[in-house]
């Protein structure tokens, strides 16, 4: 994430921007662009790999902790745990010509396997945009029906 300096900044704004602002009285923050970034997963828990199986019988104890094992050693090799977050960049009228500029994330999802097929990840993400569509919805943040919506190339696969 960026510096408070750089969530929190003034700009010009293009002319859609400043076009959308007049077209709402410069009365409310809008929000013309959302995106759905995957980051890594900074903290990964990563026990799930390390369980006894107490519960299944011998030969299945086995083979279930060889296949943690084996999934443990090519963990930062073949796949990863990452987070999946929406971040909305929201603009604040100051006047006709000027803009504060604010950066809001969702919370964000952590601990996905970064091999988990792509429809999971964009369901992960499907859920992000969501969230965070409910919370610039608390603060009145409008979304305008030209919305742009940019999922990052991990996705793209799951579309």
């Amino acid at each position: 994430m960026s510096s408070i300096d750089e969530q929190f900044v003034m700009v010009d704004g293009s002319p859609a921007l400043r076009k959308l602002a007049q077209d709402t009285g410069y009365r409310l923050a809008l929000c013309p662009r959302i995106q759905i970034l995957t980051i890594p997963d900074q903290y990964p828990d990563l026990s799930h790999l390390q369980q006894d199986y107490a519960d299944a019988s011998a030969p299945d104890r086995r083979r279930y902790q060889a296949e943690d094992r084996a999934r443990l050693a090519a963990f930062g090799t073949t796949w990863r745990m990452i987070g999946i977050r929406a971040v909305a960049t929201v603009y604040i009228p100051q006047g006709p010509d000027a803009f504060q500029r604010l950066v809001i994330p969702s919370m964000g999802c952590f601990g996905v396997e970064s091999d988990s097929g792509p429809a999971y990840l964009r369901q992960v993400g499907g859920e992000e945009l969501a969230n965070l569509r409910g919370v610039l919805a608390l603060l009145h943040v409008h979304e305008p029906v030209d919305q742009i919506v940019e999922w990052d190339a991990v996705f793209q696969q799951a579309v």
